[in-house]
């Protein structure tokens, strides 16, 4: 795998504070996918959000409700749907690594974009793993 895109966002927690005790549930219903909400905390929502925008600087047209940040144990891990998940496909990315940190009143996250391969620009021929799919988006 070869990487495509790296990126990382920064939150501040007091923000999401403010934003929830102004909109609530507007914000959290049109950011949030239920899956996401195990905890409904400024922290949580805080980390959750600076991986959703990170994601969302890899795929840059994704909506929001299309990316999901789940945990499997104390892991995040990048569900896409719908046209995320689309885009991701055309984009030849086949999973997106996210690490998810806080610290005091800041939550950051980094994210990795995959691709199966990269055609040469000198030729357009696949120098990879040819147009294999991916299991993670499916």
């Amino acid at each position: 795998m070869t990487i495509k895109d790296v990126e990382i966002s920064l939150v501040e927690i007091s923000k999401i504070e403010n934003i929830l005790k102004k909109f609530g549930n507007k914000f959290i219903d049109r950011v949030f996918h239920p899956e996401e909400l195990k905890s409904f905390s400024p922290s949580h929502l805080g980390g959750r959000f600076a991986a959703k925008c990170v994601v969302k600087k890899i795929i840059k047209e994704a909506r929001w409700k299309d990316v999901k940040i789940i945990s499997l144990g104390n892991k995040p891990v990048v569900k896409l749907s719908n046209r995320a998940k689309n885009i991701a496909s055309k984009e030849g990315i086949n999973s997106i690594n996210i690490s998810i940190s806080h610290d005091g009143d800041r939550a950051i996250a980094i994210g990795i974009g995959d691709i199966l391969h990269i055609p040469s620009p000198l030729t357009g021929e696949d120098k990879g793993e040819g147009d294999k799919k991916s299991k993670l988006w499916k």
